[in-house]
């Protein structure tokens, strides 16, 4: 399983809880007794604002900032890069169970505080408090720096292969060896479909299969160029290795999961991800920070 690398930086400090950040850079929020309720496996939880939209589940993907202290007023322990957004998959196990569980039912904008026992820390064995912030896609697209939800081996963490994930068992593992275009395709300005959050699709070719649902495992190939330079930095065409991933499930940049769903087998496809939605202020290998990206994406298969 790849995990955000800030949520492996958290498993990480857990197992050594001395290493506490040593310039306290806020102090936990003060919240009244009677604003507690009692959660789940002994959870203390105060909803300091409530959010708006569906309640957060099991296997949903959410950007999330995370504050996280060892004990109440102590110096801060930040989770990515001073509590700016990560992203997370909901009882995906890349957090301590104790942010998992207190995560569930978050809505997006919602701000939440919650008191840990020791026993939902893993290998810390101390009590610990968090400030858990849900962004909404609006908050984001409104400059919040996120931070790049990559994963080991060489793929995101090196920006070899920047939407990064797990070969799945069964998907193909080699195809015929293609040269990977050098530049962008060129798309017409009145083909490109444009989100509310800032993505732009356009479909090069309609596939004839049924369209793409979360929680599908794909295969494709693809290229990726950096928008502002038109650089290409990654390509499965030059290693013959299609890429596999589960739609929608935290596996890939938020630009693939939101960008590909509807594609249908067979089918083409371009995106042009804001940077918000692909590696945010810290870049990645040879991509720059705060870069938009465009890439050609080919739907192999879906199951």
């Amino acid at each position: 399983m790849k995990f955000p690398l800030a949520s492996i930086a958290l498993l990480m400090l857990l197992a050594a809880p001395t290493a506490l950040a040593a310039d306290p850079v806020a102090a936990p929020p003060e919240v009244a007794a009677e604003d507690f309720r009692d959660g789940p496996e002994g959870l203390r939880i105060a909803d300091l604002a409530r959010g708006e939209g569906d309640p957060l589940k099991g296997g949903a993907t959410a950007m999330v900032a995370i504050k996280l202290w060892a004990t109440p007023g102590t110096a801060p322990v930040q989770i990515g890069s001073a509590g700016k957004p990560l992203q997370v998959v909901i009882g995906g196990g890349s957090l301590i169970r104790g942010l998992d569980l207190g995560l569930d039912g978050m809505r997006e904008g919602g701000v939440r505080y919650i008191e840990i026992p020791a026993a939902l820390t893993s290998g810390a064995g101390t009590p610990m408090t968090a400030l858990l912030t849900v962004f909404s896609e609006e908050q984001l697209a409104a400059g919040d720096p996120v931070e790049p939800p990559a994963g080991g081996d060489a793929q995101g963490a090196t920006g070899e292969r920047p939407p990064t994930g797990n070969r799945l068992e069964g998907s193909p593992t080699t195809t015929a060896l293609r040269e990977p275009p050098a530049s962008p395709p060129e798309v017409e300005d009145d083909a490109w479909d444009q989100k509310k959050n800032g993505l732009q699709i356009a479909d090069l070719v309609v596939g004839d299969g049924p369209e793409l649902q979360k929680g599908q495992v794909v295969t494709v190939e693809y290229t990726g160029w950096v928008v502002e330079s038109g650089e290409r930095f990654d390509s499965s065409l030059a290693r013959a290795e299609p890429f596999s991933f589960e739609l929608g499930g935290g596996q890939v940049i938020l630009g693939w999961d939101k960008g590909l769903r509807g594609m249908r087998v067979g089918g083409t496809r371009v995106l042009k991800i804001p940077a918000y939605l692909g590696y945010g202020a810290a870049g990645a290998g040879s991509i720059p920070p705060h870069a938009d990206l465009m890439f050609k994406v080919e739907l192999l298969s879906a199951k």
